[in-house]
C-alpha cells in the first residue's frame, strides 16, 4: 500500500457511474473477478447501468461499509457474483 492510503473493506467502483439513480444493477463480489466483470461491463456497453461493489473483507463482515455503498441504489437490483459458483 502506498503512503497515505488505507484498506477499504468495501470498494465501490464509481468510475463509470455519474448518477447513482441511473444504476439499474449493483453487482456484489469478492476477489479478483473485478477485472473480468469490468471488462465484460465495458464490452457490453452497460457502464451507466451496472455498478460494481467489491467486498474485500468477509470477516468480520463490513455491514456498515456495505450499507453505505448501497445507499444510493435503493431502487437497483442487487446481485452476487463469484468465480466458483459451486462453492
Amino acid at each position: 500500500m502506498a503512503p497515505g492510503t488505507a484498506f477499504q473493506p468495501v470498494f465501490h467502483d464509481t468510475a463509470t457511474l455519474t448518477d447513482p439513480k441511473a444504476g439499474q444493477h449493483v453487482v456484489l463480489f469478492s476477489g479478483k473477478i473485478y477485472y473480468d466483470l469490468a471488462k465484460e461491463r465495458a464490452a457490453r456497453n452497460v457502464e451507466p447501468r451496472v455498478t460494481l461493489v467489491c467486498i474485500e473483507e468477509l470477516a468480520p463482515f463490513p455491514f456498515a461499509a456495505l450499507s453505505e455503498a448501497l445507499a444510493p441504489y435503493a431502487e437497483a437490483n442487487v446481485l452476487w457474483v463469484q468465480e466458483e459458483p459451486k462453492n
